[in-house]
This record gives structure tokens, sequence and C-alpha cells, in this order.
């Protein structure tokens, strides 16, 4: 009988160990992903699949730390997002002279020029992931890991308001602020 239950308690135990390198694997599969897109919209796919499956985890009680390791996915994927808008040369709007070709730069026409609407968002979501890339690399990572560890929720909402702080010129960020949590 012990031989049985050693070899069930063998058995749970290489589960759950291949269920953690699996989850593992996972994550720095989503990272890469992130860092390799080259458009927005890929990055939007990422960020909208995270973003349903962290409501759908949030749905049927799954842990908070679940709920924040889907969530972390989608902020990142929104902070990648905002750095792209940035160097992306927006349609500044109003009505141009002559839209039949005219020429910006050597390379690009007026017709070439994106606006939000071309790229599937909103002026707001393109503001909030702005804001979230705003936020310095050091600020982000430990933010992130403070919510984790504190077992707070992790949202976007936490980051734009970092983000915001930051791009108003706030040179203290205290990333431990509650009122800096949503």
């Amino acid at each position: 009988m012990p031989e049985v239950e050693l070899d069930i308690e063998t058995n749970v135990e290489t589960e759950v160990k291949t269920e953690v390198e699996t989850g593992l694997v996972k994550w720095e599969s989503a990272r890469t992903a992130i860092a390799e897109c080259k458009t927005v919209d890929e990055i939007k796919f990422i960020r909208n699949k995270a973003e349903a499956m962290r409501a759908y985890a949030k749905q049927i009680g799954e842990s908070l730390g679940v709920q924040n390791d889907l969530a972390e996915i989608k902020i990142r994927a929104e902070r990648r997002a905002g750095e792209m808008l940035k160097d992306i040369e927006m349609n500044r709007g109003g009505r141009p002279t002559n839209t039949n070709g005219t020429v910006v730069d050597e390379t690009t026409t007026v017709d070439q020029i994106k606006t939000l609407k071309d790229i599937g968002i909103t002026a707001m979501q393109s503001q909030r992931w702005k804001d979230i890339a705003t936020v310095s690399d050091d600020d982000f990572e430990s933010k992130i890991k403070y919510m984790k560890e504190s077992k707070h929720e992790l949202t976007s909402s936490c980051m734009i308001k970092l983000g915001s702080t930051t791009r108003r010129g706030d040179t203290k960020v205290d990333i431990t602020n509650e009122r800096l949590t949503v």
C-alpha cells in the first residue's frame, strides 16, 4: 500500500512541476511575442486576448495571482503599444489643401499618414497607453512587483496614474502609494 501512495504523490508532484514549468514557458512566450510585434494591430491582438482571459479568470474565481499574471501581459502589451504610438507619425487632422500624394518628407505622403481610426483605437486608448509608456522601466517593474507581492489587483489604471504623474513632471513617484492603485 505505501508504494501506491508514493506513486500518487510522485505523480502529483510531477504534474504540478510540469504545470509550473509550462506556465513559465507560456509567460516567456507572451513577453517575447510582445517584444517582437511590429504593428499596433499585433499588440492589440495580444492585449485583447490577455484581457479576455483575465476577465474569464476573475469570473470563474481564479486566484488573484493568475489574474495579475494575465493583467501583467495586458499592461505590458499596452505599454508596448504606447511606445509604438509615440513613434508613428499620426495625421494631425484638419483640412489639408491637397491630399493627392502631397509629399510630407522623402518617403511619406499625406495619404500614408495614419489616423487613430485607421489603427482601430480611440484617442483615449492612445493617451492611456502613451501614459503607461512614459513610466520608467524601473518604476514600471517596481510597481508590478509591489502590486503582486502586496496581493493587490494589478490594473491598467494604476499604471496609467503612475504614467500621468510622470508625464506631468512629478519628480518623486511613490509606487507604494495606495492612491495610485485602483
